[in-house]
């Protein structure tokens, strides 16, 4: 797979997609998240894609009892 700068990433017509589905950190989804894990008493590590400050970053949390 090819590198995209920023400016070829941003000119492509799925950023839009990819932002809509992207999770912010402290988000009600996030929370939701977090409360059905607690709620099933097992630890969770999620690797998500998130969206802070206009840009998407790979990110992962942990989700533990």
């Amino acid at each position: 797979m090819a590198y995209l700068d920023r400016q070829r990433f941003e000119q492509r017509p799925i950023r839009p997609q990819i932002c809509n589905n992207s999770l912010v950190k402290d988000s009600p989804e996030m929370e939701r998240i977090q409360k059905a894990v607690k709620q099933v008493g097992i630890s969770v590590v999620l690797g998500y894609s998130e969206r802070a400050g206009g840009s998407i970053y790979i990110a992962q949390v942990g989700v533990l009892l």
